[in-house]
């Protein structure tokens, strides 16, 4: 069994190749051919984690994977980033382990913000204003990434905690958008056609009323039944 850490998979990594095979695992998984089971969720209320424990494969692949990503939420306290994880793929037709992927997350981000991409790419109207809800390191990469499909450059960012959000309006102003804070989330719905949500927050943020109509939601970080973004 080979290892792949961090710097080897920033190395590997293709955008272009991975929006290909994410489509493709996209299609897979809407026509029945993937298997893919509830995740397993381990909670630490003590330090405001969780654990998530994902796997699946394509019927007739080569491959399958187990994945565990985590998120604890008091790691910024140690100057460590939120998010951890690692991959183990293993050969589908003998369950040989072939691969320990430590990607420290990195993969679970890029994979989540092509997901994005993908979706926003077709389904999206013409985007002419940017709203966005979170101020974590999705927030940066989702909109670094939809500079690719649109010429957009107008966000209205909200998050929970003052200082994090100056810092996030630096980042993406950095990346060349024009950035307005506002005081409550559902300012981001106002006049805006396309909103990221990049959090796991437990309480509905947005409201069916605040929405516009034609407007394409990418929801970030709800992945499980209690998370209403």
């Amino acid at each position: 069994m080979i290892t792949i850490d961090l710097d080897q998979i920033k190395d590997l990594i293709n955008v272009e190749i991975l929006v290909q095979r994410i489509e493709e695992g996209f299609i897979q998984y809407s026509i029945g051919n993937c298997v893919v089971p509830p995740l397993g969720e381990l909670l630490f209320d003590n330090t405001n984690g969780e654990v998530h424990i994902k796997s699946g494969y394509v019927i007739g692949g080569d491959y399958y994977v187990i994945k565990i990503a985590s998120g604890f939420k008091n790691n910024y306290l140690r100057g460590i980033p939120n998010g951890q994880g690692m991959m183990l793929l293993f050969n589908q037709g003998t369950g040989e382990p072939l691969a320990f992927i430590k990607d420290e997350g990195c993969l679970t981000d890029i994979r989540t913000v092509i997901a994005g991409l993908i979706c926003a790419k077709p389904l999206s109207n013409e985007i002419n204003r940017i709203g966005i809800i979170g101020t974590g390191n999705q927030t940066r990469l989702q909109a670094q990434f939809l500079k690719q499909i649109s010429d957009c450059r107008d966000i209205v960012l909200w998050g929970r905690n003052k200082k994090n959000t100056e810092k996030c309006k630096q980042d993406l102003t950095q990346l060349g958008f024009l950035v307005s804070v506002v005081s409550l989330p559902n300012k981001v719905a106002i006049s805006y056609n396309l909103i990221i949500t990049t959090t796991s927050s437990k309480t509905p943020l947005l409201k069916k009323l605040d929405i516009n109509e034609g407007t394409h939601i990418t929801a970030v970080g709800s992945d499980t039944p209690l998370k209403m973004n």
